[in-house]
């Protein structure tokens, strides 16, 4: 509010529509330029919400004390109880692959600005919704360049913004144009999206004005990202595809989400080094795998016993890595295995106990 202005008629009806928020409301009596000038900010007391603190947005007076109160309502705020089992799904991609109106187009309304202008979205702006009686959180970000090609504009902590954004979702739907096809740069964004630990699915937007060789896209994104993300094609505009990229996304959260039972994972196991043994490495010594258990959903984390570390090959845990993407449809879902050394220390004392 103007404090030099005083209270007016429309801060009374503003203040009337904040009085039934669900949200902290603080009124800034801003213009208080002078410590002369505070006894102004007393007359807003009457819009009935709170204390008033007066700023000087010219010359900054005023200014900590309210981002301490700020960042005091924001720690102590809880979530809701709706927002605790609801999906995150971050809209991320390069500049001008049409994110937004994709995001328009999972929504059913015009909810962000849609321009051929890239470069529009300037911060991750979340839209909840629901989808077959599950709630979702939609995040729509700026589109993802190098940062050294952004480095020192605006544009940068844009990119900063969409990089947490994806991080704190559960799925990242990575928007490519399939009128360029799935280039360089849309790999290295599913990248930074695998290395965030969400699920990634890829969707070929622009559908209706130009196709890509599906299989080709497929070798190249195994190729890239361990992750094999699934592919939907689909086209903001005509709505082609958006209901089926919206169920594979909500689908994959719940696969990310999931706990496998320990005695089907050891026959797992089990069947995988019947199949295919790992080498021998090391003077012919091989890997030996004793027990494997799931220790953490959102992402999936595995801990493999094993008789010792060194005898790993890469190509083998990679292996045993897409048998387990196979068996139980994790595509597109970052795994986590920790090849555990068996402890020895109770075969040890026993001998010991016999020696004596």
């Amino acid at each position: 509010v103007d404090a030099r202005a005083g209270l007016r008629a429309g801060d009374a009806e503003l203040a009337a529509l904040l009085r039934s928020a669900e949200v902290p409301v603080i009124v800034v009596a801003n213009k208080i330029d002078g410590a002369a000038d505070v006894h102004l900010a007393a007359e807003f007391h009457k819009l009935g919400l709170g204390d008033p603190e007066p700023v000087s947005a010219a010359h900054g007076h005023g200014t900590g004390d309210l981002l301490d109160r700020i960042a005091e309502l924001v720690a102590g705020r809880e979530r809701a109880p709706d927002d605790d089992d609801a999906i995150g799904l971050a809209i991320i991609g390069r500049p001008n692959v049409g994110k937004s109106s994709l995001l328009n187009a999972f929504l059913g309304t015009d909810r962000v600005i849609v321009s051929e202008e890239a470069g529009t979205t300037r911060d991750a702006i979340d839209a909840a919704a629901e989808i077959e009686g599950r709630q979702v959180t939609l995040i729509d970000t700026a589109g993802l360049r190098r940062r050294w090609k952004v480095a020192g504009t605006v544009a940068y902590y844009a990119q900063l913004r969409s990089e947490r954004a994806a991080a704190r979702a559960d799925v990242a739907i990575v928007v490519c144009d399939a009128s360029e096809g799935l280039t360089s740069e849309d790999l290295r964004v599913a990248e930074l999206a695998m290395r965030s630990g969400c699920a990634t699915l890829v969707a070929l937007n622009k559908w209706d004005i130009g196709e890509t060789d599906l299989e080709d896209a497929r070798a190249r994104l195994e190729q890239r990202t361990r992750l094999r993300p699934p592919i939907v094609v689909c086209s903001a505009k005509t709505g082609r595809g958006v209901p089926e990229l919206l169920r594979q996304a909500v689908a994959l959260a719940d696969r990310r989400a999931e706990r496998i039972p320990t005695p089907e994972l050891n026959r797992f196991l089990a069947d995988v080094v019947a199949t295919t043994p790992p080498p021998a490495r090391r003077g012919g010594r091989r890997l030996r795998l004793y027990y494997i258990a799931q220790i953490e959903t959102s992402p999936p984390r595995f801990a493999v016993q094993v008789n010792d570390r060194r005898l790993i090959a890469r190509e083998w845990a990679f292996h045993l890595e897409n048998r387990l993407r196979d068996a139980y449809g994790l595509d597109g879902v970052p795994l986590i295995i920790d090849f555990v050394p068996r402890k020895r220390r109770q075969g040890i004392t026993r001998r010991r106990a016999h020696a004596r």
